[in-house]
């Protein structure tokens, strides 16, 4: 639930009961993840929007192991509190620098908790890496594509925004934006064949694992799937 938006929550305007409703979220999660008492559900029988991830834990009980489990309650708990960030933010008279709004960015647009269960290889920077790199093309091309449509409206926390209070010139912050994004999608190919490189030797199922996840992050869910005349990952902007 998007709490701080006017346009899903009355909440938008009270940090207080937000953090309370993500604390007790959290709670929640915990619970059914099985990192605390069962018995605990009964105080959250009235949390009608709460109670809804239940069924979420239990499909996750049955599917992954522990470790995936715990990675998986990580990431939920850096989105809550990158939530409660950007809550706080918007409740402030201050902005955040580029390098502050993008570690948030990482954590609200939840992409490394849509893929905490799912790994490439058992080195875990490697998969850390091709994802957040995955992270870095989505939200900034997205914010390059909002920036310059009649959405944009007075946003001012945001990407090219908070890039022009430094370079005093929209077109030089739109540059910057679209330099991250052709880095990133640089960064996914190298990180991506490495990744691929690294099971050479060993068994099928092992490489199938690798190039299913791989494939994964460029599915068309995530408009990664073209690819230029050479072969390389096509974003167009």
């Amino acid at each position: 639930m998007e709490t701080d938006s006017t346009e899903f929550s009355s909440m938008s305007e009270d940090f207080s009961s937000t953090q309370t409703f993500r604390d007790r979220t959290l709670a929640f999660v915990r619970v059914s993840l099985g990192f605390e008492d069962p018995a605990a559900q009964n105080s959250f029988e009235n949390d009608t929007v709460i109670t809804c991830f239940d069924v979420i834990g239990k499909e996750v009980l049955d599917a992954y192991n522990p470790t995936q489990i715990g990675r998986l309650l990580e990431q939920i708990e850096v989105f809550l509190d990158m939530q409660a960030l950007e809550h706080r933010v918007s409740l402030s008279d201050k902005l955040p620098t580029v390098e502050q709004y993008r570690h948030r960015r990482m954590g609200t647009s939840a992409i490394l908790l849509r893929h905490a269960t799912a790994r490439g290889c058992d080195e875990e920077q490697a998969n850390e890496r091709v994802v957040g790199l995955v992270n870095d093309i989505l939200s900034v091309h997205k914010e390059i594509l909002i920036f310059h449509s009649p959405q944009a409206h007075d946003q001012v926390d945001s990407l090219i925004p908070l890039a022009f209070i430094h370079t005093h010139s929209a077109q030089s912050a739109t540059d910057m934006s679209i330099d991250i994004v052709k880095n990133a999608v640089e960064g996914f190919e190298a990180a991506a064949s490495a990744l691929v490189a690294s099971t050479a030797g060993q068994d099928d199922s092992t490489r199938a694992k690798t190039l299913n996840f791989i494939d994964g992050l460029k599915s068309k869910r995530y408009g990664l799937d073209q690819q230029a005349e050479n072969g390389a990952l096509d974003v167009t902007i």
